[in-house]
């Protein structure tokens, strides 16, 4: 994200993504890159969304976060960019984020990430755009299906396993010596549960008679 919008030189860029959590997840990264944005989606008040509007409109802001749901007839005049962060599920919903750019016939450019397990979806959306979808592969990705991906995800968690179960160290048992005593055990009684001992008993004094004097 941040090379996107440093490389294309971009004033202000409109970022979707699909839930909450992605959005503050993409908004604290941007913080972290030094960038002025804000999120805007429905765990905010009513106040902390018109204000996050506004700066972005005034030019406060840089970069606003937004989900499907907030952004919902959000009107921004002369937006350079809109960013899918996510691949949206439904056609309908990526020509909502779209047109968010380009407004009253200006020009506008709409970038999307899309992950190499679901690239098998793009023909979806060009059949129903009119044009050919060809994603650009920066970073030289090995472009995988979701079960091929799913497949080499398994198989390494696997052999991470059988690595560390033989990696552990064995466990060490006292051998006992031949033909000794097995073990006494010794139980621990509270005191509370201990038997009392009886007192002994006391043996009666003799009486003592006194003589009598003739």
């Amino acid at each position: 994200m941040r090379d996107l919008i440093v490389d294309n030189k971009l004033d202000r860029v409109l970022v979707f993504t699909s839930t909450r959590a992605r959005a503050d997840r993409v908004l604290e990264d941007l913080l972290k890159d030094g960038f002025e944005a804000a999120v805007l989606h429905s765990e905010r008040t009513q106040a902390q969304r018109e204000k996050a509007l506004e700066d972005f409109r005034n030019g406060k802001l840089r970069v606003l976060v937004a989900t499907d749901v907030a952004a919902r007839g959000l009107d921004i005049a002369s937006l350079p960019c809109v960013v899918n962060y996510d691949l949206p599920r439904d056609v309908e919903t990526y020509v909502h984020r779209v047109g968010r750019t380009s407004r009253a016939a200006a020009c506008g450019e709409a970038v999307t990430f899309v992950h190499p397990s679901l690239a098998e979806e793009l023909p979806r959306f060009s059949e129903f755009l009119g044009f050919t979808i060809e994603p650009e592969n920066p970073l030289n990705i090995v472009i995988r299906t979701k079960a091929e991906f799913d497949r080499e995800f398994h198989e390494a968690k696997r052999k991470r396993s059988a690595a560390a179960t033989k990696s552990a160290a064995p466990v060490r048992r006292r051998k006992r010596k031949r033909n000794a005593p097995p073990p006494r055990l010794k139980l621990r009684i509270p005191l509370s549960k201990r038997p009392r001992p009886t007192p002994p008993r006391r043996r009666p004094k003799p009486r003592t008679v006194p003589a009598r004097s003739r």
